[in-house]
């Protein structure tokens, strides 16, 4: 028994996240990566993460046949999982007390109405963070304020721009491979 233990192969596990941005036409490249672990001794298991949850009904015939068939769902974060989010996350950058308590609720809650996303409820608590400053910046001059307190209307006004933004409405009208284009040439530079 032992000796089977010590000859067996180790897995090797690859972990393909944002597996949705991956589907085109032909879906090769999808096949290939299902394709590998039927492979006698290849020791290779694929996982992948996606956020779409119709991901398997989308793949061809193909490719679906080659799944293990099961499938972990995770729920977009609610406004408490948000909140205690974006609370540890401000806290552990030392800014909890530049954030009025009723603007990361409101955050929380704006976000976790529209996608329950936390990139989205850090982006949004980052750009009211940016208004509350400019606006200071402003008052600032008249009247200096040692202190910066980020409010429901700061967060408001970021939601709106961040709805607005050229640049969102911009990616929201890509086609998947030029997001994953887009992405890779983030990571690069």
């Amino acid at each position: 028994s032992s000796a089977a233990v010590s000859s067996a192969r180790p897995a090797t596990i690859v972990l393909v996240d944002e597996m949705d941005l991956l589907l085109t036409k032909s879906q090769a490249v999808l096949y290939n990566l299902f394709e590998w672990p039927t492979r006698p001794g290849s020791g290779l298991a694929v996982i992948g993460v996606a956020n779409t949850m119709d991901l398997p009904d989308r793949l061809l015939p193909r490719i679906a046949s080659r799944l293990g068939g099961r499938r972990l769902p995770f729920a977009p974060y609610t406004a408490p999982q948000l909140r205690a989010i974006l609370e540890t996350r401000l806290a552990g950058a030392g800014a909890a007390a530049a954030f009025d308590p009723r603007a990361v609720l409101f955050a929380a809650r704006k976000v976790a109405g529209a996608a329950g996303d936390v990139r989205r409820a850090l982006e949004l608590c980052r750009l009211a963070a940016d208004v509350a400053a400019e606006e200071g910046g402003e008052a600032g001059k008249a009247a200096p304020s040692s202190a910066l307190v980020v409010t429901m209307a700061h967060v408001d006004a970021a939601a709106r721009a961040m709805h607005g933004a050229s640049h969102v409405q911009l990616l929201a009208g890509c086609a998947p491979l030029d997001l994953v284009c887009l992405v890779s040439l983030a990571v690069e530079a």
